[in-house]
């Protein structure tokens, strides 16, 4: 990547990427294509392009890239009891919790740390940061440094910020770890309150208690491109159009894309892994778009025909 600018935007946007990650579900047939439906990307913006990946196999579940398992679960609030990475707390190796032990003094994220503590955790990033950027920037940035904070897609304060009439800003903190699981954590006065999970947040995606750290998968690659769009290419099968009532009364025609990859038709291999192998997991990912993208599916599925 290439940093950020002063104004607290990414510099060169395109060299970085944002995804998702599954584990599979056991399957009684085999895996033969991954078919989706995907709706027009280029409503509002023609000129907008970059890739999509999606990746099957054995993928690596250390998010955070320092082959320590970090869970929210095995977080001892006395700091003697942790080891501690770049990232945060984790605890000494070979320990396993399913389940907190208490909610309010767990659910802080896979760094372990309350918002307070992160910013003395983080205290020379925070430093670095508040002489490149603006006042306004900074703040934001010292109330959350890790940016993990839970929000519910409910709340007062969306009601009453016209930016949350989006859908799509309702949902950015939906996903995050810190306080998705009890109200107490950053929203102990609300009535709103509508945990993500009750689950502690963990690297160990598929729960099986290993820690995942090798990859070895196949590479799919589409092109997000308006002059791509054509069946035949980029895996298009098919692509429909259907009128749709929109939200201020009135009706627009929209495509949508039908995609049918052959797993056997992959663009990248990397590690030892075969055509032949019981796939573990899946991951989505964008990269390469210089402006934000939204991808809408309709449907996403694993099929053997």
């Amino acid at each position: 990547s290439l940093g950020i600018q002063n104004d607290g935007t990414l510099a060169g946007p395109e060299t970085r990427w944002g995804g998702i990650m599954q584990s599979f579900p056991e399957v009684n047939y085999d895996i033969n294509y991954i078919d989706f439906w995907l709706m027009d990307p280029f409503v509002y913006d023609e000129n907008i392009s970059g890739e999509l990946y999606i990746n099957i196999g054995t993928i690596s579940e250390d998010a955070l890239r320092d082959n320590r398992h970090s869970d929210e679960a095995t977080i001892n609030l006395s700091w003697f009891d942790n080891d501690t990475t770049i990232w945060g707390l984790v605890q000494p190796e070979g320990i396993w919790v399913s389940q907190f032990s208490s909610n309010v003094q767990q659910d802080f994220g896979l760094d372990g740390f309350r918002n307070s503590y992160e910013r003395f955790y983080f205290d020379e990033y925070l430093s670095i940061i508040q002489t490149m950027w603006s006042p306004e920037v900074y703040d934001k940035i010292f109330n959350d440094p890790s940016n993990d904070d839970y929000h519910p897609y409910l709340g007062d304060d969306y009601d009453e910020d016209p930016i949350y009439s989006s859908i799509i800003e309702r949902y950015k903190k939906y996903n995050n770890n810190e306080g998705n699981t009890h109200h107490m954590i950053l929203y102990p006065n609300i009535q709103w309150f509508r945990p993500s999970s009750h689950q502690p947040n963990k690297e160990d995606v598929d729960d099986n208690e290993i820690l995942t750290t090798s990859n070895s998968y196949f590479e799919y690659r589409i092109n997000i491109n308006a002059n791509e769009m054509l069946v035949g290419l980029n895996y298009i099968e098919n692509i429909l159009e259907n009128s749709m009532d929109l939200a201020n009364g009135e009706t627009d025609y929209i495509k949508w894309y039908h995609y049918r990859i052959p797993i056997e038709d992959y663009t990248s291999q990397f590690g030892n892994i075969s055509l032949n192998d019981d796939f573990e997991s899946i991951r989505i990912y964008l990269t390469n778009f210089q402006e934000p993208m939204v991808l809408r599916f309709a449907t996403l599925e694993l099929t053997e025909e």
